[in-house]
């Protein structure tokens, strides 16, 4: 949680980077949080589907982000047409 991020990083200075989990309503607030005294942005764990697609864009393009990863984007309900793929693509144009 951000609120412990500070004590984490002074209890626990070998962690290379702290990382968040993100359901929350507050994704650019839990960001800006997240990449404070320098720590690199990684999302181990978010929403997929058209919400993770807008917040995919917003985390590599606004914080430079490590790491975006979708929670659960194998169930059937993202086969086709998910606009999560469709933002990786062009994502992925832009990083290679």
């Amino acid at each position: 949680m951000p609120h412990v991020f500070d004590m984490w990083r002074a209890a626990a200075p070998s962690i290379d980077f702290l990382s968040p989990d993100i359901y929350a309503d507050e994704f650019s607030w839990v960001c800006k949080e997240y990449t404070r005294s320098g720590n690199p942005l990684f999302i181990p764990e978010t929403r997929g589907g058209e919400l993770g697609a807008a917040r995919a864009f917003y985390a590599f393009g606004e914080f430079n982000a490590g790491c975006f990863s979708p929670f659960g984007i194998d169930r059937n309900a993202y086969e086709n047409n998910d606009l999560l793929d469709e933002s990786y693509a062009v994502l992925q144009n832009y990083y290679l």
